[in-house]
């Protein structure tokens, strides 16, 4: 495999558990959230369920609804992270194009390059 699939295969792996890592921090800040007006109703005595497990489960299932409706409405995909990477490196669309390119398997002095 020459380098430059290697690269973008280390991004593609990395923009994946990017996604999960943001589901799960938003997932755990729902959950915080919720838990925390819970235990204030709970100190003002209004006691909405039977037992802390029911407590635990309603609250990490709306949670993790919470953050799966989060991750659906971003619109980000793989082309849109390569040209975040070339603003940030001032790299002019180097990377993005070459990788649209690639995927479109067109012949270019890039290509011809790396290997391809």
């Amino acid at each position: 495999m020459n380098p430059f699939l290697k690269e973008i295969l280390f991004l593609k792996l990395y923009s994946r558990n990017r996604i999960i890592t943001d589901v799960i921090f938003i997932a755990l800040i729902a959950f915080l959230c919720i838990h925390a007006v819970v235990i204030g109703l709970l100190k003002l005595g209004i006691n909405p369920f039977d037992s802390i497990l029911t407590l635990y489960l309603l609250s990490g299932g709306i949670a993790f609804l919470i953050a799966v409706v989060i991750f659906f409405f971003q619109d980000r995909n793989f082309i849109d992270l390569l040209i975040d990477i070339d603003a940030r490196f001032n790299l002019k669309d180097r990377i993005s194009t070459a990788y649209e390119y690639y995927s479109l398997n067109r012949k270019t002095e890039f290509s011809v390059s790396v290997g391809d």
